[in-house]
């Protein structure tokens, strides 16, 4: 757990399987956050108008989408997968998860 702002704030990291998931459902935001701006929290207060009191969570990667999507190098990341937890956790979420690699879809051969 984190303090964002004075609230609590859950905090997932390592592997996915290892989370506790057992809590209540989230509305989950997910992409990599890369130094949290203005745009980011206005993302995170429309999911919390549309989540129906679902808590919101953000996920985040420690590296970047297009290097698994599209196969090309990615572009540099202006914070390291920590900070953007730090600054996600005073982004007044109600969680946050962490996962260093982008993860998969399911059959991807790649």
């Amino acid at each position: 757990m984190a303090t964002g702002g004075g609230a609590l704030v859950k905090v997932f990291t390592g592997h996915p399987e290892t989370w506790n998931n057992e809590d209540a459902p989230h509305a989950v935001a997910v992409g990599v956050f890369d130094g949290v701006h203005r745009g980011h929290r206005a993302v995170f207060d429309a999911l919390r108008t549309a989540g129906g009191g679902l808590e919101v969570c953000a996920l985040t990667f420690g590296s970047h989408p297009d290097a698994v999507v599209t196969g090309e190098p990615a572009p540099p990341l202006l914070t390291t997968l920590d900070r953007r937890i730090e600054l996600l956790t005073q982004a007044g979420l109600d969680a946050v998860a962490g996962h260093l690699e982008v993860l998969h879809h399911v059959g991807d051969s790649r």
